[in-house]
């Protein structure tokens, strides 16, 4: 009796283990990479000469699930811009100055990484153009970023690009079809 007691718990043990296991792989399989896009534009109310546009995607990996990689490609820019600040913000549209509020991040969890210190910084060039990618941990994961606002800053800190992430991949723009030259009559 004590032999099948010992064989049952055993083996209502090794099945406890299996589901577990299994659980724990079902979550590693799911928590692939998650993106978010942002189409950017001037930011709301903003009255200077730069006209800001591209896109920031913002990719989240499976372990910590708050940590984020921002990539951006800006245009429109001031040139040279030097550590200048790209962030997501706690507003959901770019309507209003008000709409898009200050840095998002969980207080409960992390300090605010978006600054220069942490990292969340972009440059351009002398036409105003800056592509490239930082690692910050906001404090939440993908789907409590869906539908905040990105802002991207001038070298004073002042606002002047914004766009609201969305898990919507992009559409490319149609190329238009080009047209084959008219061939040419030779002439005698």
């Amino acid at each position: 009796m004590n032999l099948l007691i010992s064989s049952f718990l055993l083996l209502s043990a090794i099945a406890r283990i299996q589901a577990r296991e299994g659980e724990r792989a079902r979550k590693l399989k799911s928590s692939s990479t998650s993106t978010l896009y942002a189409h950017l534009s001037p930011y709301p109310d903003y009255t200077g000469n730069l006209v800001v546009s591209g896109s920031v995607r913002v990719s989240f990996n499976s372990m910590p699930a708050t940590e984020l990689t921002y990539n951006f490609d800006i245009e429109g820019s001031e040139s040279n811009c030097d550590g200048c600040g790209t962030h997501i913000h706690v507003g959901t549209t770019c309507d209003t100055d008000d709409d898009v509020g200050p840095h998002y991040f969980n207080i409960d969890l992390v300090d605010d990484q978006w600054t220069t210190e942490g990292g969340a910084v972009y440059n351009t060039d002398e036409t105003g153009k800056g592509m490239g990618m930082f690692t910050v941990d906001n404090g939440y994961n993908v789907a409590d970023n869906e539908g905040h606002t990105v802002v991207i800053h001038a070298q004073s800190g002042m606002r002047i690009g914004c766009g609201v992430l969305s898990s919507t991949a992009p559409k490319s723009p149609k190329v238009p079809k080009t047209t084959k030259a008219p061939k040419s009559s030779k002439s005698s």
